[in-house]
């Protein structure tokens, strides 16, 4: 995480990160390019580690308790049909594409 939140966040104590400081990380690493898996990752990663601090006492309120989780972009998934099917699962046509 050193190399996506410390370039960000690295001089503010916990208590001092905000929701909006949360949510222009998350347009940042949009901006360098990242995946929206790795975004929603790294997101959830820290999402955790200021949760622990709200649990230990160390901050009053996780400021990503309001940042809106976005969702990975949705790809449909298929289904081969019965003619791709049989001739995956044929023996006499394994190993071509």
């Amino acid at each position: 995480m050193t190399t996506y939140i410390l370039p960000a966040h690295g001089d503010k104590l916990l208590d001092q990160i905000t929701t909006e400081d949360c949510e222009n990380l998350i347009l940042e690493w949009e901006r360098q390019g990242l995946s929206p898996k790795s975004i929603s990752n790294k997101a959830s990663v820290y999402r955790i580690m200021h949760g622990e601090a709200e649990r230990l006492g160390k901050i009053e309120r996780n400021p990503w308790d309001r940042v809106e989780s976005s969702k990975p972009a949705h790809h449909p998934k298929g289904i081969l049909s019965m003619k791709e099917a049989r001739q995956l699962l044929n023996p006499a046509t394994i190993g071509r594409a």
